[in-house]
C-alpha cells in the first residue's frame, strides 16, 4: 500500500486530479452563478465561498462536491511526498498537507448556509495549506 503511494506516478496523478477538481468545481459553478440580486460571480466582489452557497449559487453542489473530492484526492498525495522525501521537514509538511485536506473536504461539507463549521473548516484550511 505505502509502496504505491510512493510511487511518483501516482503522487502525480492524485496532485493533478486533485487540483483539476476544485478547478473545475469552481469554474463551472462561478459560470452559472447568480448572486441574490441576479449579479454574476466576480472575485472582486464574492467570496469564492459563496460559489457553494446553498439556496444562492445553482450549482452549488457542484461547487461543494469538488472540494470534497478535492481534499480526499490531495490526501494521497501529501502521504506519498512525505513518505517518498526523507527528513523530518517533509514529515512535518505531510502533516499540515493532510490536515490541509482534511479541512478542504470540510469546507465542502460546511457550506456558507452553516457559517460557524464553514468558517472553522476554510481558516483551518487557509493556515494549513
Amino acid at each position: 500500500m505505502f509502496e504505491f503511494l510512493q510511487s511518483s506516478t501516482s503522487i502525480q496523478f492524485f496532485g493533478i486530479a486533485g487540483c483539476l477538481a476544485t478547478a473545475l468545481g469552481s469554474l463551472i459553478s462561478g459560470l452559472a452563478y447568480r448572486g441574490k440580486q441576479g449579479q454574476r460571480y466576480s472575485p472582486f466582489n464574492h467570496f469564492i465561498s459563496e460559489l457553494g452557497e446553498i439556496g444562492v449559487s445553482h450549482l452549488a453542489w457542484v461547487f461543494n462536491l469538488g472540494l470534497i473530492l478535492s481534499g480526499l484526492l490531495l490526501l494521497p498525495c501529501c502521504i506519498g511526498l512525505g513518505l517518498r522525501i526523507p527528513g523530518i521537514w517533509s514529515k512535518l509538511g505531510m502533516i499540515c498537507g493532510c490536515l490541509a485536506a482534511v479541512a478542504l473536504s470540510l469546507v465542502g461539507i460546511f457550506p456558507m448556509n452553516n457559517i460557524k463549521p464553514h468558517g472553522r473548516s476554510a481558516v483551518a484550511y487557509f493556515r494549513l495549506g
